[in-house]
């Protein structure tokens, strides 16, 4: 078990190293962020009220949304793609390590990377605007239901990205998953402004549990609700087995073409 959270470690490091022009690129889009922000900003202390949201509650929600829960939409793993038609897994299946694992750990460095500098930006903006504060008890209720997000968005990724050993190209999968993620989770909209039953609705499925009800919890529109962590949990558990069944039936038919 150490020499496995050895190598996970490993190989975080060295992606980490090797993935200078990403870590550019992410810093161009903090700035489109802030730039969005700063726009909706505007827009909201224009507008005032919307449904039971407030000027503050928006201004939080977004905040939050675009300096932390927008690293946290799954996606399929154009790269895996690459990965796989290429032969590129061949001497990672060899090792005794889970080829999900490596999966994680070639992506956790740079999700607390984003994390760090979204925290700075965050700081940074915080005390200039009239941000909407949690109570201790939200802040921490806060810390697990975005606990609760971040394993769904990993679970949800390496799911997705399973439809590698399944299908040829990438490209329409990444985009409809992303988009539809996106949306469903409450990252274009809050969840509270749509319509209360297709909200009530969309609570029973995996979605919201990523953005909109942590966020939810900060803001005060949500209280941390025992059926809401039974389903969320229900979700993990679900969607992780049968993402390890994706995964035993795609490797079993790599290895019978030859990797």
């Amino acid at each position: 078990m150490i020499r496995k959270l050895r190598f996970y470690l490993a190989t975080a490091i060295v992606y980490f190293k090797v993935s200078y022009n990403y870590k550019v690129h992410f810093i161009g889009m903090i700035l489109q962020n802030v730039l969005t922000f700063v726009v909706l900003f505007l827009y909201f202390k224009w507008t005032g009220e919307i449904k039971d949201m407030s000027t503050a509650d928006l201004v939080t929600y977004y905040l939050l949304m675009l300096a932390f829960f927008s690293h946290i939409i799954p996606t399929v793993d154009v790269s895996f793609f690459d990965k796989l038609r290429s032969g590129g897994l061949d001497g990672i299946i060899t090792l005794p390590v889970s080829l999900n694992g490596y999966f994680v750990s070639l992506h956790i460095e740079l999700l607390v990377f984003k994390f760090l500098v979204s925290s700075v930006i965050f700081l940074l903006i915080a005390p200039l605007i009239p941000l909407k504060w949690p109570s201790l008890n939200n802040f921490v209720m806060f810390i697990i239901a975005s606990s609760i997000s971040l394993v769904l968005y990993f679970v949800f990724r390496i799911f997705f990205t399973q439809f590698a050993y399944y299908i040829e190209r990438a490209d329409a999968l990444s985009f409809w998953s992303y988009y539809l993620s996106l949306f469903l989770s409450g990252g274009l909209l809050p969840l509270r402004l749509f319509p209360e039953t297709l909200r009530k609705l969309l609570y029973f499925t995996p979605f919201p549990y990523l953005i909109d009800y942590p966020i939810g919890i900060w803001i005060g529109k949500y209280h941390f609700d025992k059926t809401y962590l039974i389903i969320s949990l229900i979700y993990v558990l679900v969607m992780g087995s049968l993402t390890i069944e994706l995964s035993k039936r795609g490797m079993r038919k790599y290895a019978a073409y030859g990797g």
